[in-house]
């Protein structure tokens, strides 16, 4: 659990991401452990069955294949009778043109389905989309109320991979990217895989930078594209386009002994030694990252080491509201966010070791020694939900993290309202928690969780009638945690609907938390 926490306390770096990991863990593990199989399973399967099946019942579209084979395929003509239709010359995309897809598996399991043949499904792993030509890919994400929105520059609609990739071939017309078909950036502006309205980002260059709001959380997602900054050193992006030297407010990292945060000042040496290795680094070719487009799960894992602690991350946060997650092997390779793909910086390993000393040694300020009031004062600033965040917290749990929902204007990025708030409660093991939920109280009728918790029992009454007999509890069933409890509770107040779901936490917390509200 703990492991999962460290990407929460890091900044930005919430729930959507922890998620996002989580299932990217789950189709990379999927994809890597069939790898070996998916070469020859691409050539066969991809030539024969996609090409064969879905162009036999198309018309002719010319050079174009299907990128995902979303069929069972059973439901299909056994491989052997399958003919693949004829395909033409398609000249040569430059390389810097393509995007390339991956293949996923993760929904065969040979172990629970040994009769039955896997169907590939492609697609992108990173976040992406393509404008003027460019691909542009995630930066980072900044909070909500953050005044970088510009203008709209466009729509970007979600990539319809059943009709966007092709199958290259070379000038003697044999395949040339059997295991990997690809995108042409030139032939899908406005296309990824986030959709959504794109704005300029104040004060920056659009050629380089570009930001959208996002579905969830409302967080603010800063875009990048390369524009030739790989073929220089690291100072080309860190300096030239991002200033960080003079920007950077402070270093921040996750602690491998408590998995607590801690904050560095710049002016600190260590962190001097840092940057400048990383704006002396050349640009390699490394797939170690997750977000590379072809992750090198076998290059990671050389460099295992749990006393060596091989991959350690940091957030730099800079002045001009922009913040950049940066992970730091020791072996002197650096890679930037979930951007340049599978390019990463190679530093001088003597000038990044004082900072990989200083985080083994928990050196700076620990964040968690904050006051948890100053993690609450958005909340309780909010407009819409302010006056229904509770003043009392537990003893015992601190708040982790807060959450604000906005309502934005597609046109124009500007925020309209509040759709929730949500505030995380938790010991210091993580083994009490408390999620509070604050929304409109139209959404009593809606929302998934209310309804779930109304038919397991819980009364939904108005905050000053509510008492424990409103409840739904129930014990673990788990030998030697008997007594611990789970419950759920909804309270109406005022034009609101409260919602929280707790884990070994006692129903007189729960109420001392609620009473607090209007006390």
């Amino acid at each position: 659990m703990k492991g999962t926490e460290s990407l929460e306390l890091l900044g930005d770096i919430n729930e959507k991401y922890i998620a996002s990991a989580e299932c990217m863990k789950k189709r990379n593990s999927a994809w890597r452990i069939a790898l070996p199989i998916a070469a020859g399973f691409c050539l066969v399967l991809g030539v024969g069955l996609i090409l064969g099946k879905i162009l036999g019942n198309k018309p002719d579209t010319g050079n174009d294949i299907t990128a995902m084979a979303s069929e069972n395929a059973q439901n299909a003509s056994p491989a052997a009778e399958v003919t693949a239709e004829p395909t033409e010359y398609v000249p040569a995309i430059p390389e810097e043109d393509r995007i390339y897809l991956t293949a996923d598996l993760s929904s065969y399991d040979e172990a629970y389905h040994p009769d039955e043949t896997p169907y590939i499904e492609w697609g992108i792993d990173y976040q992406m989309f393509i404008y003027q030509g460019r691909e542009y890919f995630l930066l980072c994400t900044l909070d909500a109320m953050n005044d970088v929105i510009g203008e709209k520059v466009g729509t970007v609609e979600l990539f319809d991979f059943q009709w966007s990739a092709r199958w290259c071939h070379d000038e003697e017309g044999s395949p040339a990217n059997e295991e990997h078909p690809f995108i042409s950036i030139s032939e899908n502006e406005l296309k990824g895989t986030v959709e959504g309205s794109v704005f300029s980002f104040k004060g920056r260059d659009d050629s380089v930078f570009l930001c959208m709001r996002g579905d969830y959380r409302s967080m603010i997602y800063v875009y990048t594209t390369d524009c030739g900054i790989t073929e220089k050193n690291g100072a080309a992006f860190l300096e030239d386009k991002l200033n960080i030297s003079e920007n950077m407010q402070e270093l921040r990292y996750i602690s491998r002994n408590d998995f607590k945060q801690y904050a560095v000042d710049p002016r600190n040496e260590a962190v001097r030694l840092f940057i400048e290795a990383i704006d002396e680094g050349e640009w390699i070719n490394d797939t170690r990252s997750y977000f590379s487009r072809y992750f090198d799960e076998p290059a990671f894992l050389a460099l295992e080491d749990e006393e060596l602690n091989p991959c350690r991350n940091v957030k730099i946060y800079t002045n001009d509201r922009l913040d950049l997650d940066i992970g730091v092997f020791t072996d002197g390779i650096v890679t930037i966010g979930n951007s340049f793909h599978s390019m990463a910086l190679q530093v001088d390993v003597e000038k990044i070791s004082p900072l990989l000393d200083l985080m083994a040694a928990n050196y700076g300020e620990c964040m968690e020694n904050k006051n948890d009031d100053d993690r609450l004062a958005a909340c309780r600033n909010n407009r819409r939900f302010g006056e229904m965040i509770p003043t009392y917290i537990p003893d015992g749990l601190r708040v982790t993290d807060t959450y604000i929902e906005y309502i934005t204007d597609a046109e124009t990025g500007d925020i309209i309202g509040t759709d929730h708030i949500r505030i995380d409660y938790k010991d210091e093991d993580h083994d009490s928690i408390i999620y509070f939920r604050v929304m409109p109280i139209e959404q009593t009728d809606t929302d998934y969780s209310i309804r779930w918790a109304v038919e397991k029992g819980v009364r939904n009454v108005d905050i000053e009638d509510f008492d424990e007999s409103c409840m739904y509890l129930s014990h673990s069933n788990s030998i030697g945690c008997e007594d611990e409890i789970y419950s759920q509770s909804v309270v109406t107040y005022k034009d609101a609907v409260i919602y929280i779901q707790a884990f070994d936490t006692q129903p007189e917390v729960i109420i001392a938390l609620i009473r607090s509200i209007i006390d």
